[in-house]
């Protein structure tokens, strides 16, 4: 068993962890009789003396806080240990007209250029809109240096969720870009990669991202401990919870029920 790895591996309690992405809407009548195990520990970050930025499953978090979750297990990495990537995204029903309405209703947070204008001050964020009928459109946002995300950002995702959503690109070996549009997207999106920084000033000053469009990853990566929510909703303190599932992960790696891949996922109950 890697140690590093065991070593991350805690308990906390749920107002100390904070996600820098929009919490999605969950059923408010789930309660904590439809939730019975926790799959993977949620990674997180330090973001202060106090607290963690959430890195990863804002969806499963959410619905664990509807059901009354208070404790959860987490996998706390260091801030070098992370890498940040925004997926290109798919859009549906948005179109160039959308787009233009924005920039001329928020003209000092969006510009819109149809060339690449690499003059561009280097704190704004350079969005491409792929079109499916006209050429690829530029959008240069105004960013805060604070960090965070952009206002502007938050505008125009508003407007692809009320024309229809968007979805991560599916690549498939030997496909073109043009051959993806066959799932009728009306555009695609590609986006800057956000830093840490960007992330945690989203987090502290709960200037959210839109939901899934920031993935987060990390050289070693726990999954499957598959801890009881009785445990985490029981009486008992948090250091006899995190020593429960110590002795637990243990227990599963000694019966050989563990596993790795490659040295950097592991599953701890396979």
């Amino acid at each position: 068993m890697n140690s590093d790895l065991f070593n991350q591996i805690r308990i906390l309690p749920i107002d100390r962890i904070i996600p820098f992405e929009q919490l999605p809407s969950i059923d408010p009548d789930l309660t904590v009789s439809d939730c019975h195990l926790v799959r993977d520990p949620f990674l997180v970050a330090p973001l202060d003396n106090e607290h963690y930025v959430l890195l990863d499953d804002t969806d499963t978090f959410a619905e664990l806080i509807s059901c009354g979750v208070t404790e959860l297990p987490v996998q706390i990495i260091g801030c070098n240990q992370v890498s940040i990537t925004s997926p290109r995204l798919g859009l549906d029903g948005f179109s160039f007209e959308d787009l233009s309405r924005l920039a001329s209703k928020y003209p000092e947070e969006i510009r819109l250029s149809e060339k690449l204008d690499n003059t561009t001050d280097n704190t704004a964020l350079r969005l491409c809109f792929d079109f499916a009928d006209r050429p690829p459109v530029y959008a240069y946002l105004n960013h805060p240096k604070s960090g965070g995300c952009p206002r502007a950002l938050q505008l125009i995702f508003e407007t692809i969720e009320y024309r229809g959503g968007y979805q991560p690109e599916v690549r498939l070996d030997g496909l073109t870009p043009r051959l993806m549009r066959r799932r009728n997207y009306t555009c695609l999106l590609t986006l800057p990669n956000p830093t840490l920084a960007d992330i945690e000033r989203a987090a502290l000053d709960r200037r959210y991202y839109p939901l899934r469009i920031v993935s987060v990853s990390t050289a070693l990566r726990a999954l499957q401990i598959d801890l009881s929510v009785a445990v985490l909703t029981s009486d008992l303190p948090l250091s006899e919870k995190e020593a429960y599932l110590r002795d637990l992960i243990v227990y599963r790696h000694q019966s050989s029920r563990t596993s790795s891949y490659e040295g950097r996922i592991y599953l701890f109950n396979r």
